[in-house]
């Protein structure tokens, strides 16, 4: 990239750690673009009740107030570029991180022959720990891949702020897991909601090493 006559506005919304978000954003200032830090939060733009939210942050980041209220909700986090990312990196440490943690614990009370006495306690005691387990991880698979890369931008935040760590590293070897599995070539838009999860389970068992 190279700076040019006019000066571009460059909006960065992928999901990394603040401190590679300042590197992209060194980058694109040295060339003579402005930067927006931006996190996204939530389900695509009309796919469900609650909006989308895009946390913003840098000394252009009220540009994306002209989007506040048309399918987005616009959260301003300052001038600090930085702040958005960290904050989905925040976000997605507990939403994913704890998606992983509970198909990690699923895997391995199919391996110790418990599942069903995991499912039958979970339904009396937490019902909706359950639901919300049959309901996402049969279809983790087919974002596996992408969800693996930003748990080590979680690892990495943590580190940075020298808060304890190391449940996304394992967080993201459970998503390379699934990533191997037969199910990581489906297409989000092309699935449907009918798998019951334990022959999810199954599949996913496939490609963990022989116990």
């Amino acid at each position: 990239m190279h700076a040019g006559a006019g000066r571009p506005l460059f909006a960065d919304c992928n999901a990394v750690s603040p401190q590679q978000l300042q590197r992209i954003a060194a980058i694109i200032q040295a060339a003579g673009a402005g930067f927006i830090d931006a996190g996204i939060v939530g389900p695509p733009p009309g796919s469900a009740s609650l909006a989308t939210r895009f946390y913003v942050s840098g000394p252009q980041a009220g540009v994306f107030s002209q989007l506040h209220g048309q399918g987005l909700l616009i959260r301003d986090l300052g001038a600090d570029i930085g702040r958005a990312s960290a904050m989905k990196m925040c976000y997605a440490a507990l939403n994913k991180g704890t998606i992983a943690l509970r198909t990690a614990v699923l895997l391995l009370a199919q391996r110790l022959d418990l599942g069903a006495e995991l499912r039958a306690e979970l339904e009396l005691s937490q019902p909706q720990v359950q639901e919300q387990m049959d309901r996402v991880v049969p279809y983790l698979a087919a974002v596996a891949a992408r969800w693996e890369g930003e748990m080590h931008g979680i690892e990495d935040t943590f580190a940075a702020a020298g808060v304890p760590g190391g449940f996304h590293s394992a967080a993201a070897g459970v998503y390379a897991l699934l990533a191997r599995s037969e199910l990581a070539t489906e297409k989000r838009s092309e699935q449907g909601r009918e798998r019951p999860l334990e022959e999810a389970l199954a599949v996913f068992l496939k490609a963990l090493p022989p116990d």
